[in-house]
């Protein structure tokens, strides 16, 4: 326990001097240290500079936003990227203004406190934080004018074309953003009052009627005017008519007063105009967000910076065009820079996964990305559902490990050599050993960031002060999650071709001990493991007789005949139910022979097969290490082919589920004598377990069927299935499986939800769910039988007696399920 507190502490210990405050790949981060920079030019027309090269990003990043049902996006790529730039002093500080006024607009922060909200630039240039610049693109190069000219404008040295002088009967006019000099607020135009001195009031009102809930009594109200100022121009409206104010409408009255005293241009068109929205108030969504809302219809978000006019109150928003001159970007332009923050948090993601990805040793992609992302931020595939497949493939390569070595060993020898490196105290511990950089990257990656932070400003948000390098680690890190991330990118190493080589690969780059032994086509094949299944029209009563792929039933006298010739039936095995002949026909006799005595030979186990062969000598030992390795086989081949069968959103507790229901005893066991596998046809335990088991009730009933299951013909499936893995490797083994779980795997991919839980468990869900206390009372009678009762709450609600106790405990439980209707 020592070892591991001080492995755990170690690890705190390297996290707290390494990780940064924020989520921010290498190449986002480095310094400005030369006079080379790089150019990355967005498919929005938006030039991108870094200080080092960024890498490709491995997926389309799509940009969502809700409008009302629909989903629309907008795709955003890297359409050039590292395009080399000679940065001197003077060019960097210009781009470096440039963002700053650029990105102050955005959050619609006064000019006046330019000096508050920037970056000191020297640190800009040093790194450590977000070191990327926003830049305008001409011809795909920089485009220095264009900075200069904004720059200049935003300091209010020179001014864009004013509006008054535009040609007011253009319909683009609406497309373009307009600035007032004195504030620096940027607007947009929503309509032109071309002739304030021949439109009348009452058209204006109905403007405001169009884009509000406001009646027509309700504007006279406001404005405390009668019907026939409605007549009236607007122009007399707006400067010439003398309010009259109720003291409850003070203050709408001194602020059309106020605006005749300031904005007296009678002359000029007017312009109805709304601010710009700023960042903060703009929602849009990456795909695996968009995905994860539970309810995507709720609210209509903002979009844009020119959401819709809406009037939700009547102040003023009306402003002569000679006050308003056009801002250097369009309305178009200004959309995709508030899509930036969004696009640029993904971007983050995907190179921070390309990083870690490349340090490990295995390409990018999405997979990589939800191996190491936590449930809350992808519910669909995260690490916690992956590390369930990834578990069953590790125990299948460390059986297969531990079993090549010498065989001077007996079965639980190996089993407890394979858990110490399969065990999440070894696996996270190896994973730190060797991979500080993948282990850096994995903590930083599992709280992705839903809040952008401009890289020149500060102080934009009330808990915002940066730069901050250093964030101390008060949670402790626990070598279980590093074991469990490892597990997780096992299956994604798996899932991306299926391939079980490439996973012994990955284990190979981080010197995992069960890449040991050289890798063969026979056992790590190149080829895909998981298979096509067919999804024919199934229902949910089906039963398991109508599931089985059936095989030609035995009659009396061969069964007699088997029994006295056990090689005449391992020949009918392979011609009729495995189809496939055995290149070394001991193996196969190993799988059914129950019993036997220990090895005293040291040679490898294919060795060892081979010296059987050679020497035409059986296998003295029991079929227990067949068994073993069948077990894993099996797990292994079920586990990767259900796992992208399921045809609904599933759990891990969904996988743990196919484990029972598909390798559990009494499963295998039915398998077993539906297929004529078994060691002993006159077994009096097989012939009981023959006689009561019911293959003719509903699959998705609790399959255990609560008849004493004999463990010898689990026990022999599974050394067949590792005696065809060991002589022919995984192809037979892929032929043989199909064949049997023909219909099981669709099935239960189908119906995986109907399939009844194990009834204990069930009663302990309604006990859970009443609140309840549930215990579970045994006794022995006096006749040597056991008792079992179930009890809620104190009050009996299911007893049974019988012979065997867990046959007792388990029809205890079953009455109980039946007077509770659960």
């Amino acid at each position: 326990m020592s070892d591991l507190k001080s492995e755990c502490q170690e690890i705190n210990n390297w996290f707290i001097k390494n990780t940064f405050q924020y989520e921010i790949p290498h190449c986002f981060t480095a310094s400005y240290k030369n006079d080379k920079a790089y150019l990355s030019i967005l498919s929005t027309n938006i030039g991108l500079v870094t200080s080092r090269p960024i890498l490709q990003n491995y997926r389309p990043i799509k940009i969502y936003h809700i409008d009302g049902p629909q989903q629309e996006y907008t795709e955003i790529f890297l359409k050039n990227v590292n395009q080399e730039i000679l940065f001197d002093y003077v060019s960097i500080s210009r781009v470096f203004d440039y963002n700053v006024r650029l990105q102050m607009s955005w959050y619609m922060l006064s000019p006046k406190n330019i000096k508050a909200h920037t970056i000191n630039f020297h640190n800009f240039l040093n790194g450590g934080y977000r070191n990327y610049l926003i830049v305008p693109l001409i011809n795909d190069q920089i485009d220095y004018e264009f900075m200069q000219e904004f720059i200049k404008q935003r300091e209010g040295l020179i001014n864009g074309e004013c509006l008054k002088d535009m040609n007011l009967e253009d319909q683009a006019i609406s497309d373009y953003l307009y600035y007032i000099p004195k504030t620096q607020q940027v607007n947009c135009i929503y309509a032109i009052i071309a002739q304030p001195w021949k439109q009348t009031v009452d058209e204006y009102f109905n403007l405001i009627i169009q884009n509000s809930k406001f009646t027509l009594e309700q504007l006279k109200e406001y404005y405390c005017i009668d019907e026939s100022i409605l007549n009236k121009t607007i122009g007399y409206f707006f400067y010439e008519h003398q309010f009259k104010a109720k003291t409850e409408n003070i203050n709408p009255i001194l602020q059309l007063r106020s605006y005749q005293n300031q904005y007296n241009q009678r002359d000029s068109a007017l312009a109805i105009f709304k601010q710009v929205t700023t960042i903060q108030r703009v929602q849009y969504y990456t795909e695996d967000q968009v995905n994860s809302l539970e309810n995507k219809t709720q609210n209509l978000k903002i979009h844009s910076c020119k959401p819709k006019l809406e009037l939700n109150t009547l102040s003023t928003h009306i402003m002569p065009t000679s006050n308003l001159y056009r801002y250097p970007f369009t309305v178009n332009q200004y959309d995709n820079f508030l899509m930036l923050p969004t696009f640029l948090l993904e971007l983050e993601q995907q190179f921070i996964i390309s990083e870690f990805a490349n340090s490990i040793g295995i390409e990018p992609n999405l997979r990589v990305q939800r191996a190491i992302s936590r449930a809350s931020y992808n519910r669909d595939i995260n690490y916690e559902l992956l590390e369930t497949l990834g578990d069953s493939i590790l125990k299948f390569l460390a059986t297969l490990s531990v079993s090549l070595g010498p065989q001077n060993t007996n079965e639980n020898i190996l089993s407890d050599q394979r858990s110490q490196i399969v065990n999440n105290n070894f696996i996270g511990k190896h994973l730190f050993k060797y991979q500080y950089f993948g282990l850096f990257y994995y903590v930083r990656s599992l709280g992705h960031q839903t809040k952008w932070f401009s890289p020149v400003l500060q102080n934009i948000h009330s808990n915002h002060i940066q730069p901050e390098p250093i964030k101390q680690v008060s949670a402790t890190m626990l070598v279980s999650f590093l074991a469990d991330i490892f597990e997780s990118l096992i299956a994604t190493v798996f899932l991306d071709k299926d391939s079980l080589y490439d996973v012994y690969k990955f284990l190979l780059h981080l010197r995992h001990p069960v890449s040991y032994y050289p890798p063969t086509e026979k056992y790590y094949p190149h080829k895909p493991i998981v298979q096509q299944y067919q999804f024919p029209i199934m229902h949910n009563y089906m039963s398991f007789k109508d599931l089985i792929n059936p095989v030609r039933q035995l009659s009396e006298v061969e069964k007699q005949q088997f029994q006295k010739n056990q090689i005449e039936y391992l020949n009918y095995l392979q011609r009729e139910v495995i189809e496939y002949q055995f290149q070394n026909r001991y193996i196969l006799y190993e799988s059914f022979r129950v019993q036997g005595s220990n090895m005293d030979l040291d040679l490898p186990l294919e060795l060892y097969y081979k010296f059987l062969l050679n020497s035409n000598t059986p296998s003295t030992r029991g079929h227990q290490m067949l068994e073993l390795i069948g077990d894993a086989v099996l797990e292994c081949y079920i586990m990767c082919n259900c796992f992208n069968q399921i045809i609904f959103k599933f759990t891990p507790t969904n996988l743990y589920k196919i484990k029972m229901v598909l390798l559990s005893n009494s499963f295998l066991s039915k398998i077993a004598i539906c297929y004529n596998i078994m060691h002993n046809f006159q077994d009096p335990a097989i012939l009981q377990f023959i006689e009561t088991v019911k293959l003719d009730e509903k699959f998705t009933y609790y399959n255990g069927n609560f008849v004493r299951v004999p463990k010898v013909l689990s026990d022999t499936f599974e050394a067949l299935v590792g005696a065809i893995f060991m002589d022919g490797g995984w192809q037979p083994v892929c032929k043989f499986l199909k064949k049997v779980y023909l219909k099981f795997i669709p099935f239960v991919c189908t119906y995986l939800n109907d399939i009844d839980d194990h009834v204990i468990d069930r009663v302990h869900q309604y006990s859970a769910s009443k609140q309840g206390h549930m215990d579970i009372k045994s006794f022995k009678q006096e006749n040597g039988q056991f008792c079992y009762e179930i009890r809620i709450d104190g009050q009996i609600v299911g007893r049974f007696t019988h012979e065997h106790e867990r046959v007792a405990k388990e029809k205890a439980c079953e009455s109980a399920c039946k007077k509770l209707k659960i």
